[in-house]
């Protein structure tokens, strides 16, 4: 069932005339049993790894809700689910690493490969299970009951890629009854159009623009490539962003309040400003359950420095088990150490309109040339590409653009509608999109509401097959 598309609608109708017609206390086993066929539309054989998985993490927390030793069903939870995470995710990884090692050392060794495909949404349930049983030992929660634990886990707005949403803010909404809103529908409705528009509209025609550099770098030089680095910071931004906007929508729908993943984080004006405003459930996430247990900054300068880079390493591993993505986590960790020495160093000095914006330029310039190393196939190629964009500077950027099948017409439309976006985000300031368009007044927000359904149909036809997914779906 792709997002968006047709089968998608049909399916929300269904269960949402289901949800509210049905009597309020079959609410949460109706979005349960929809959440189920939701994940089944996509991988139905896998239906059964989550189910197991719903049942070890009630189990565990119910037995350290009657036990005096909670911490030995704490290992265990963390075990079965990070051993989970490996068989399916990482073992090849591991595999051809310690391979490549042994050939280093004069072993010869056959490296052995899963035969098993990725589990569609593992890396964002898992973590979602491992938060339950932690703050289940910590005593911030108390055990969840099995309806509310395979509702938490299976809930099919967020199951595929996120938001990692944590029980205690998810268990008074899955036990309330909820009432038909108009207004709440319309609300919803507006974030997933808004959303489709940036996958649409935006991020999958930058995703055909860049391919041909990135998977041919030796090929172009100079600005294609420049703009190819800018292009992928915009089109991950985009895709994920756009998916999160569609999730908590659909959530909207149900009447469910997701948290916002996305804070205009090309804004921020520092690196760690940057993971304040990117991905934020993951980085609360990596941010309470590793980074404070592991000191977090009350330890010395070098420990943090340290807790910095793990904890990144680990973030770019989570994202996908090859080293350029754990190059990009270590290259991030690496800027937050060095942020952290320049403020131990440099004095705080007054900001200006200037230096703000001097900030946010030289943060979208580092996390643009991260990006490299993450959509490279290899670090060697992000290295290649980075070398590349210094050669030939002097040469127009040439018609490299126009290879995918694009015309003057659809690049135009493409810009129009990233400061469409743009703008409607720039004027919503800190309120949530869907907030600021449905208090406009009622011609204003037509206007907004057609321009974007208009992109969205007219000009977000373009992009290569295998980019119509949502980036994060391969997480």
């Amino acid at each position: 069932m792709a997002i968006p598309s047709t089968m998608l609608l049909y399916f929300l109708i269904i269960t949402l005339i289901c949800y509210y017609r049905m009597p309020k206390s079959w609410q949460p086993s109706i979005l349960l049993l929809a959440s189920w066929m939701f994940y089944a539309s996509w991988q139905p054989g896998y239906l059964i790894l989550l189910g197991f998985g719903i049942v070890i993490t009630r189990y565990l927390v119910f037995a350290m809700g009657k036990s005096e030793n909670k911490k030995k069903y704490l290992i265990a939870g963390l075990t079965y689910h990070l051993g989970i995470l490996i068989l399916f995710k990482y073992l090849n990884f591991f595999s051809k690493t310690a391979a490549m090692i042994a050939g280093w050392t004069g072993f010869s060794w056959e490296p052995w490969i899963s035969p098993w495909m990725l589990p569609i949404g593992i890396s964002f349930y898992t973590f979602e299970a491992m938060a339950m049983l932690i703050d289940t030992y910590r005593g911030k929660v108390a055990p969840a009951n099995i309806m509310d634990t395979a509702l938490y886990l299976s809930f099919f707005p967020t199951i595929l890629s996120g938001p990692i949403e944590r029980i205690q803010s998810m268990k008074p909404m899955m036990r309330e009854p909820h009432h038909f809103s108009f207004t709440q529908l319309k609300a919803g409705a507006v974030l997933m159009a808004y959303g489709a528009c940036k996958k649409l509209a935006v991020a999958n025609v930058l995703a055909a623009i860049i391919a041909p550099v990135f998977e041919n770098p030796s090929g172009y030089a100079g600005w294609p490539v420049i703009l190819s680095m800018i292009g992928f910071s915009l089109q991950i931004y985009y895709d994920f962003s756009g998916y999160s906007d569609m999730a908590r929508g659909m959530a909207k729908l149900f009447g469910y309040e997701i948290m916002e993943n996305f804070k205009k984080p090309y804004g921020a004006i520092s690196m760690s400003d940057f993971w304040r405003k990117w991905h934020i459930s993951l980085s609360t996430w990596f941010r309470d359950y590793l980074y404070i247990p592991l000191g977090g900054n009350r330890v010395s300068r070098v420990k943090r420095w340290r807790n910095h880079i793990i904890v990144f390493g680990l973030s770019g591993l989570w994202h996908g088990a090859a080293g350029h993505f754990v190059f990009w986590g270590a290259y991030h960790g690496v800027l937050m150490a060095l942020g952290d020495v320049k403020r131990q160093i440099l004095p705080t000095k007054e900001s200006t309109t200037i230096k703000t914006i001097l900030a946010k330029i030289w943060t979208f310039i580092l996390a643009t040339v991260g990006w490299v190393f993450f959509r490279a196939a290899t670090v060697k190629n992000g290295i290649l590409i980075l070398v590349q964009a210094t050669k030939n500077l002097g040469a127009s950027p040439g018609g490299w653009m126009y290879e995918v099948g694009l015309t003057d017409i659809s690049i135009l439309m493409l810009g129009f509608t990233i400061v469409l976006l743009g703008l409607i985000s720039y004027f919503a300031k800190e309120e949530p999109v869907e907030e600021y368009l449905m208090k406009r007044n009622y011609y204003l927000r037509a206007i907004l509401l057609y321009a974007i359904i208009f992109a969205t149909m007219l000009f977000g036809s373009y992009g290569y097959e295998e980019t119509t997914q949502f980036i994060y779906f391969q997480f």
